[in-house]
């Protein structure tokens, strides 16, 4: 949650409903005792909402996945959705770049023939996690939308 309040450029001061999904019954019961924790560590406004996995994403909120526990914080009147809106064109633009550039890369010869396999696999598995950050980036464009619905 707290990365998430960085991506998003939260301001500090500001409070972020927080929403935790688990179908663990210790994760939950110890998501439970430590709701002052996660209230301090990440700056909720109030305790976290704790409850059982799955169901839609709310609109206007993100989501990642951590330990097994869906982690949501709503966005709604917190993030400017214009400044989303082009905070997540510039990212996709980034991750294209990145993308050709590897591509570019591993489709030479002289770097696919000639480099050690481990550094070839490295930048495989690099440009294979370029494409799925891209893909993230293109949901949240969406997310972008949803916050200007209001």
């Amino acid at each position: 949650a707290r990365t998430m309040r960085s991506e998003h450029e939260i301001k500090p001061q500001d409070e972020v409903p927080l929403t935790l999904r688990s179908d663990d019954a210790r994760i939950t019961d110890l998501l439970g005792r430590e709701a002052v924790s996660i209230r301090t560590l990440v700056k909720t406004a109030g305790d976290a909402t704790v409850e059982k996995r799955g169901g839609a994403r709310p609109r206007g909120a993100v989501m990642n996945i951590a330990a097994d526990t869906e982690v949501l914080v709503s966005l709604r009147g917190l993030v400017d959705p214009a400044k989303e809106g082009a905070r997540v064109e510039r990212e996709i633009k980034r991750a294209e770049k990145d993308i050709v550039a590897l591509e570019k890369k591993l489709s030479l010869p002289s770097f696919a023939d000639k480099a050690p396999p481990e550094v070839v696999a490295e930048s495989r598995a690099m440009l294979e996690e370029i494409r799925r950050r891209k893909v993230s980036l293109e949901e949240a464009r969406g997310l972008a939308a949803e916050l200007a619905e209001g």
